[in-house]
């Protein structure tokens, strides 16, 4: 908790004393063959550590290495053979549950920059109930299904746990070429349609359109990752001509999947840009990007290497002004979450700025 806890001065290297030592006794304690809760939970803080200040691929293999105890320790799923003596307390199975949420939601989230690898872990079911967040916090638990209907108002790690479960149908979506293109086609549009309408129902959760009061730093997890879901999709509906559309008899063709990804594309970037101007605001006047989590990063590199992409779609002032905000806010991020720096590093040798 004191490494996540700790702040990573602006270009110096996140592979601290501290870091090192708790990797250090990590394996110490993994030797012992003592395998409990806490070592999961100790695990997924080191790994939540490597993700934010981008320690790769030790990021990766940490995520790996948790997806394969959490399947020793049977966290996966209730009934297969456990490790772990049964729970005896309902609080206690809302906290297994939630671990291995954890779990599932870095995998899919690492993803997004490892293509053409397979997923540790299967596809989670969304029918499981998860308690509330503030009943989790203060009991007594009350479980709410992660698939529950996007026009009911969800906490925000329902709300995660939800867009987590969108990333991993695009990632599993992206790799699978083994269906014929026209039903390819046809799933990306419906899946790019679903995850618009619960990208639109988060949005408005935490008050994006009215600029309400500041959301809760916790808020905005779910958002960005739903957010990086779409924009990866759309980056993959934007390079289909790179398939034979003659193979494509019937259904939806490629030109109406570009078509829908192009509009939606457009809509995506007006979000981020308003939730950009909120986690800056958030860094300068509520509190600071304490809470804030790296998961947050990643939608705003896409939506700034999608700006200079786009830059004959929109006036030269307007093009500039999103990219100098975007860019600035990647430097404020950096502040606390060193990943923000390599992402920088990315958009100055990609578009040499």
């Amino acid at each position: 908790m004191k490494l996540i806890c700790s702040d990573v001065p602006t270009r110096s290297d996140p592979k601290t004393e501290l870091y090192r030592n708790a990797k250090f006794f990590y394996r110490e304690v993994e030797a012992l063959n003592d395998f409990t809760l806490r070592l999961v939970q100790a695990l997924l803080l080191i790994a939540l550590y490597e993700l934010g200040h981008g320690i790769c691929p030790a990021a990766y293999l940490t995520i790996g290495s948790l997806a394969t105890i959490g399947h020793a320790m049977g966290l996966h799923k209730p009934k297969t053979p456990q490790m772990l003596p049964p729970a005896e307390t309902a609080m206690e199975e809302e906290e297994r549950k939630r671990w291995w949420w954890c779990v599932v939601i870095l995998e899919r989230f690492i993803h997004i920059g490892h293509r053409n690898k397979p997923l540790a872990t299967a596809e989670p079911d969304l029918r499981v109930g998860l308690g509330d967040d503030a009943a989790f916090d203060n009991g007594p638990i009350t479980p709410a299904a992660a698939s529950g209907g996007t026009g009911i108002p969800g906490s925000p790690f329902v709300r995660t746990c939800q867009a987590a479960g969108y990333l991993g149908r695009t990632i599993a979506h992206i790799e699978n070429r083994s269906i014929p293109l026209n039903v390819r086609f046809d799933q990306a549009l419906r899946l790019l349609r679903e995850m618009q309408i619960f990208a639109r129902c988060v949005y408005e959760e935490v008050d994006l359109y009215n600029g309400a009061a500041d959301a809760a730093p916790e808020r905005y997890t779910g958002v960005a990752i739903i957010f990086s879901a779409l924009l990866t999709l759309c980056q993959f509906c934007d390079c289909t001509a790179r398939f034979d559309n003659s193979k494509a008899t019937g259904g939806v063709s490629r030109q109406d999947l570009q078509e829908e990804s192009f509009y939606g594309r457009r809509e995506i970037d007006e979000m981020v840009m308003l939730l950009a101007a909120r986690l800056r605001r958030q860094a300068e006047h509520v509190g600071g990007l304490r809470g804030l989590s790296p998961l947050v990063v990643n939608c705003i590199y896409q939506a700034t290497m999608n700006c200079f992409s786009r830059g004959k779609e929109l006036p030269y002032a307007e093009w500039k002004r999103r990219i100098l905000a975007l860019m600035d806010l990647l430097r404020v991020l950096d502040q606390r979450w060193r990943v923000a720096g390599e992402y920088s590093d990315i958009i100055h040798g990609v578009w040499k700025v």
